[in-house]
């Protein structure tokens, strides 16, 4: 009897895991889903394999039945989860008491405690399941048939006895076997499977990585241990200008003569895991000409773990390097303008509350105000300069500030009880927080007007008084020789006329010479009168076509 127990418990342990072995290919495959509707169809497979070993059982006495359920359970709630094992374990139980017989409710808590120590044993452990061994899986199956046994103490005292004495030892022999077993194939083919995935994902992540290297917008290129190039991408023919096939397996081409050794040492670097992050080199293109590359490199390596090339990724940043220079060079001359100036330029942060905070003057601003850089960067405006806002300079910052627009200040004096001076203002807004004021001393400039135009009054004065000298002399001298003039002439035109006749021919002539010359010179004396009252007219002007 004790041997036909025991094969037919082995037998219900191969059709066992014959059933789980083919199922668990099937939930593998698609449990990545998670879906609940692939939970509940699972559970009923899962049930109905363990239905299947409960009617394939063995019969110990009248009503007590055993089988490789507590296998089956088990491994569900170890491999399956919550959901599969609650169906499973409604099932089984339906089942058994529907079997009947004495040992009805002690099959069901065994249904019950096999299923609830796999799904304890599950969210227990830390490790994926597929890393389960074999020493851990027996040790598992022991620890379920160990919960078994304490529940067939309560079957009644004939099946009981029955039970030590004839199935216990094949039980505990078979059952942990069988346990370990058919996990294993479980986590085999799990095992397996996750291979077969990681060499998809390792064939899709290599397709990946080809099309970042090709669609990559900065050249890339590999070397073997030879030196010899083994990548080079769309990029790398873009800005070298060497064709992939004219590299492929021979030397790289863009390393100048002069740079060949420096070439061969970050190599060798490389090679001994001091990658270059971010250095600058000086390459070539296949035109001859020069190109500034940042090199960003990592050693390549094999399966076994062992150095096959070299990767190198080259950012052409010669534009980059151009553009830097240009900038330093712009920043050099900006900041040698701003020192040697001779007008000042203060800058402010514009704070809460509208305050204008200093954050820096040049030196022809600190001459022009008597202060020092040092005393005056952090301090507000007003703490330096109160009389900023006495002449409205203060106002002009703060509208500049909120409307963006420049403005110029018109030109007044600047007092306090330190400094005086004119000065004229121009105020614009820099970035969203910064007011730039550009201000000129122009004391010096305004004295120079004040004394030209107090010489020009002056001058003014003296022409004038010369100019009323001149016109007195003029109308003196007019009303002076105009009496003997016109007596000259009129003695003159009378001899000519009553004694023409009297005279020689040439002493006709000579007084109408008389008469002539006293008339032109009667038009000079008008002339002079007209010029000496010239000062006292007002002048009409006139517009005139051009």
């Amino acid at each position: 009897m004790g041997r036909e127990a025991a094969l037919a418990l082995v037998n219900n342990a191969a059709l066992l895991i014959s059933l789980t072995v083919i199922y668990s290919a099937l939930y593998i495959r698609f449990k990545k889903e998670k879906l609940l509707l692939q939970k509940i169809i699972s559970g009923l497979l899962l049930g109905v394999i363990a239905m299947a070993v409960m009617v394939d059982s063995w019969e110990l006495s009248p009503g007590v039945v055993f089988d490789t359920r507590s296998v089956v359970l088990g491994l569900t709630g170890l491999y399956f989860g919550f959901i599969p094992s609650i169906i499973t374990v409604i099932m089984t139980s339906i089942l058994r008491i529907l079997m009947g017989g004495s040992g009805a409710a002690v099959g069901v808590s065994v249904i019950i405690c096999s299923a609830t120590t796999g799904l304890l044993w599950r969210y227990r452990r830390r490790r994926a399941l597929h890393q389960m061994t074999l020493f851990e899986l027996y040790l598992f199956g022991i620890v379920v048939h160990i919960f078994m046994m304490i529940g067939m103490l309560f079957l009644p005292a004939d099946s009981r006895n029955a039970f030590f004495s004839v199935a216990a030892v094949p039980v505990m022999l078979v059952y942990p076997i069988a346990t370990a077993l058919t996990g294993w194939a479980m986590s085999s083919k799990e095992a397996q499977l996750r291979g077969e995935e990681a060499v998809h994902e390792l064939s899709l992540a290599r397709k990946r990585l080809a099309a970042i290297v090709e669609a990559s917008p900065v050249p890339i290129i590999s070397l073997d241990m030879e030196y010899n190039v083994t990548e080079w991408n769309q990029a790398a023919e873009k800005v070298f200008g060497w064709k992939r096939s004219e590299v492929i397996g021979r030397p790289l081409p863009i390393v100048p003569e002069e740079d060949v050794q420096n070439h061969r040492d970050l190599t060798e670097k490389t090679r001994s895991g001091d990658y270059q992050r971010g250095t600058l080199l000086l390459r070539k293109r296949k035109d001859g000409s020069k190109v500034v590359v940042r090199l960003h490199n990592a050693t390549i390596f094999n399966e076994e773990g062992q150095p096959e090339g070299i990767l190198g990724i080259l950012e052409d940043v010669t534009r980059q390097q151009e553009a830097e220079r240009a900038l330093k060079e712009s920043e050099t001359r900006f900041r040698e303008l701003y020192t040697n100036m001779n007008t000042g330029v203060a800058i402010y942060k514009i704070g809460e509350n509208d305050e204008a905070v200093f954050l820096d003057m040049n030196p022809a601003g600190c001459r022009i105000t008597g202060v020092s850089r040092d005393e005056i960067v952090g301090r507000r405006v007003e703490e330096i300069f109160p009389g900023v806002i006495e002449m409205g300079l203060y106002d002009i910052i703060i509208q500049v500030f909120k409307s963006g627009l420049s403005q110029r200040h018109p030109l007044k004096k600047y007092k306090d009880n330190r400094i005086a001076f004119w000065t004229d203002n121009y105020v614009y807004r820099h970035g969203k927080d910064e007011i730039v004021v550009i201000f000129e001393d122009i004391t010096q400039r305004e004295k120079t007007l004040e004394e030209l135009e107090r010489r020009v009054k002056k001058r003014t004065a003296e022409l004038e008084a010369v100019n009323k000298e001149l016109e007195s002399f003029a109308y003196s001298v007019s009303h002076d020789l105009r009496a003997p003039l016109r007596a000259i002439k009129g003695f003159a035109q009378i001899i000519s006329e009553r004694y023409a006749g009297a005279l020689p021919s040439e002493a006709g002539r000579y007084f109408d010479y008389i008469v002539k010359a006293g008339e032109n010179m009667s038009i000079l004396i008008q002339d002079l009168l007209d010029y000496s009252r010239l000062g006292r007219v007002a002048l009409k002007i006139e517009a005139v076509s051009l």
